[in-house]
């Protein structure tokens, strides 16, 4: 079955730990997914709330959005695709929220 990888941004941010600086700060300018993989860490620190609950709670329920959330495991039917690497489905689903996993 797939399911989210569970520790996707705790294992990043140990990853990112024990990584160094190629340039110095404001010498080059990249986007990297990791910096907003890092703001679910952020969110669970200041809140206590997963990045899950807490875009539901703060964001999309004061907004009304009933139709937006965060895929918490893989639907089995509907409009979804699985995901798929030359012609075989793949067997891992990676959703880390923070980078655009809001459907």
């Amino acid at each position: 079955t797939f399911e989210p990888v569970a520790g996707y941004a705790a294992d990043t941010q140990a990853e990112l730990a024990n990584s160094h600086l190629k340039h110095l700060p404001g010498e080059l300018a990249v986007y990297c997914n990791d910096g907003f993989t890092m703001v679910e860490q952020i969110v669970l620190a200041v809140t206590g709330q997963s990045f899950v609950d807490f875009v539901q709670s703060e964001i999309l329920a004061p907004l009304n959005m009933t139709h937006s959330s965060y895929l918490t495991s893989v639907p089995s039917g509907g409009s979804f695709s699985l995901p798929y690497v030359n012609g075989t489905q793949h067997q891992e689903f990676v959703n880390a929220y923070a980078t655009g996993g809001l459907s």
